[in-house]
């Protein structure tokens, strides 16, 4: 199929779900940043434009193969002009548009936990994302569950990669944290203190329903 075609299948509504579905299934086998580099993303605000924002929904529940350091690279400053533009159009008196493209940033941090199950860049990937993902934690109460998630997929992940290791006397091997792991566990725990604070003060804020997320 042409890009075109697909494009116009989606936005006409043709058998929207399945070919999501298949497009998702596409995008987890070969990684989200080949299948961008095949489908891009474009948001657009003027009828006019090309706008394949649909990409998002195909990405959601399909993030395999991935580097963290993507999302960092490409997600983060998509959500970052996405915030920006949909307060513009607020102020623009332009209310749906705005609310679409607020859905949209939620989307786009809906990517985070997929992104965090795969990552094994995190000793580098994290630090420059870190600051950013604390914000949307403390003042983005839409993308808090995300990024909550994000954190615990990270920890989780990095502790179930082990491997066997030879003990130094020889008398057998010990299953041990991967290299990688260890690295990764190090890394988020140095922004324990950046993200312990911001953890608590969200508790307090936020209704009894909504805390055993935090609390875990």
């Amino acid at each position: 199929r042409t890009l075109g075609g697909l494009y116009a299948d989606v936005t006409l509504g043709a058998s929207r779900p399945l070919l999501l579905s298949s497009l998702g299934a596409a995008a987890k086998a070969v990684g989200p940043e080949a299948f961008l580099a095949v489908l891009p993303l474009r948001v657009s605000t003027e009828d006019a434009a090309v706008d394949t924002s649909w990409v998002l929904a195909a990405l959601r529940g399909h993030v395999g193969n991935a580097r963290l350091g993507h999302f960092g690279e490409y997600f983060v400053p998509l959500s970052q002009w996405l915030e920006k533009r949909a307060g513009e159009l607020a102020a623009d008196s332009r209310e749906i548009e705005s609310r679409n493209l607020r859905n949209l940033y939620e989307q786009v941090w809906a990517l985070l936990p997929g992104y965090a199950v795969c990552a094994r860049d995190v000793e580098a990937a994290l630090p420059p994302i870190a600051r950013l993902m604390g914000v949307a934690l403390a003042e983005r109460p839409e993308v808090r569950s995300h990024v909550l998630q994000g954190l615990t997929m990270l920890i989780m992940s990095a502790r179930s990669r082990k491997e066997p290791v030879p003990k130094p006397d020889g008398s057998g091997v010990v299953v041990q944290l991967t290299a990688e792991a260890q690295a990764a566990l190090s890394t988020v725990g140095r922004f324990g203190k950046n993200f312990l604070p911001l953890l608590f003060n969200v508790q307090e804020a936020e209704p009894p329903e909504k805390r055993p997320a935090l609390q875990e």
